[in-house]
């Protein structure tokens, strides 16, 4: 989450240097919510103490209203149809998001 958060806030720079304006906090999702639990509650933070750089910078950048995080199930993910083995109607729900049909069906 801090390598994207360092990308968004680059990218913001970037935006703002073009003067283009962006007012709203940038979506960051994440489908690990023991992360996500971490970043965002300070006292659950407390109990790991090896990532705490990375959860202050992610936690001020939320707390600035430049990020806010949500969750996003692992289920519904459209990598999964490219990295894991699915069961048939899994992979169909997700071939019907990307809008991929077979060539031999019917139209």
């Amino acid at each position: 989450m801090a390598n994207t958060t360092c990308e968004v806030v680059w990218l913001l720079g970037l935006l703002k240097g073009l003067l283009v304006a962006h007012q709203d906090p940038t979506l960051l999702y994440c489908d690990n919510e023991v992360a996500l639990h971490i970043v965002v509650d300070p006292v659950y933070h407390e109990c790991i103490k090896h990532i705490e750089i990375d959860c202050h910078f992610v936690q001020e950048r939320i707390q600035a209203g430049v990020l806010k995080t949500m969750h996003f199930p692992t289920q519904n993910q459209l990598t999964n149809l490219f990295t894991k083995a699915l069961h048939p109607t899994r992979q169909q729900l997700l071939l019907n998001k990307m809008r991929i049909h077979s060539l031999y069906s019917p139209p």
